[in-house]
């Protein structure tokens, strides 16, 4: 995945590239990564703005964006 980490001032600070997989359906997963270099206080929203490659188990690959429910428990906001 692919996400803009956006700055207090909603200006693009930085991308981050992340390894989520494998995505279970219909199940939270947790997903730890570090932003370095900037506080989670200057974080105003991350978008996930890119999926390289979703493909459900035993299926074509698709467009996943629709079956990503995105929530966070920071001020910051996690939008698609």
């Amino acid at each position: 995945m692919s996400l803009a980490i956006l700055d207090r001032s909603g200006v693009i600070d930085r991308l981050l590239s992340v390894d989520a997989a494998p995505l279970p359906i219909a199940r939270t997963t947790l997903k730890l990564f570090a932003i370095p270099e900037i506080a989670c206080t200057d974080i105003s929203e991350i978008v996930l703005h890119d999926m390289a490659s979703c493909r459900p188990q035993n299926e074509e690959e698709t467009d996943c964006f629709a079956f990503l429910d995105l929530q966070s428990k920071t001020n910051a906001a996690l939008v698609k």
